[in-house]
């Protein structure tokens, strides 16, 4: 079977898949951690360009997936070489599906003045809050966004705000939620929907989309 390269979204790291690697059929998976960038006006492009001597080009084409922000650098990396599949989760593709919040961030970006400490502290917290994550697991993606350097934040909300890709990917599955409050728009052009499912369903929703990627990519 082709290995699988998980990438993770803004703040997080391999944890965010812990729920999700034991379900997959395929046992050789390898999350590319992320890095902080070269600059904080690299773009995903740029830093898909990097990532990809991370990738071990084999005779059989790896599978990628990627989580929110990690769905977008994916999708990148699919433009760059041949995947046996790319797999996008709680995330969007094409610049059809940009969110309206994004736009706005693009014209205003007030999303600047949001340090870090304070991602840190309101994100595990309305987690929980809105039973996005229990108790556990907001304290477990508190460990991870304290993990993460303030330029890793400064880059990674920029990067995606600003990502504008003209190209529709090929040979891609998109699971998206229905209750993704942040990715809805690319609900339309997604090719699963999780009927409940938020923007973190990657942890409590991993059994059903390990469903869906055994059956229709590691087969």
């Amino acid at each position: 079977m082709a290995k699988i390269y998980l990438i993770p979204g803004l703040g997080t790291d391999v944890r965010i898949f812990s729920k999700l690697i034991p379900l997959l059929n395929e046992k050789e998976v390898d999350c590319l951690e992320y890095s902080d960038p070269e600059k904080n006006t690299e773009s995903l492009s740029e830093y898909a360009d990097r990532l990809i001597g991370k990738i071990e080009q084999n005779e059989e084409p790896p599978v990628l997936i990627g989580m929110s922000l990690g769905g977008t650098i994916a999708t990148e990396i699919s433009k760059r070489i041949p995947l046996k599949k790319l797999v996008i989760i709680s995330s969007y593709k094409h610049r059809s599906e940009v969110p309206f919040i994004f736009k706005i961030a693009r014209l205003l970006p007030l999303y600047i003045l949001v340090p870090a400490w304070y991602i840190r502290m309101t994100v595990p917290f309305f987690s929980r809050i809105l039973r996005i994550c229990n108790k556990e697991e907001a304290s477990e993606l508190k460990e991870m966004l304290n993990a993460r350097t303030a330029k890793h934040f400064a880059w990674g909300r920029r990067a995606i705000v600003q990502w504008d890709n003209q190209d529709m990917p090929s040979n891609f599955i998109h699971i998206n939620g229905s209750k993704d409050h942040i990715f809805r728009k690319a609900n339309k052009n997604a090719t699963h929907i999780i009927k409940g499912g938020t923007h973190n369903m990657v942890v409590d929703r991993a059994s059903e989309i390990a469903e869906i990627i055994n059956r229709e990519v590691l087969v």
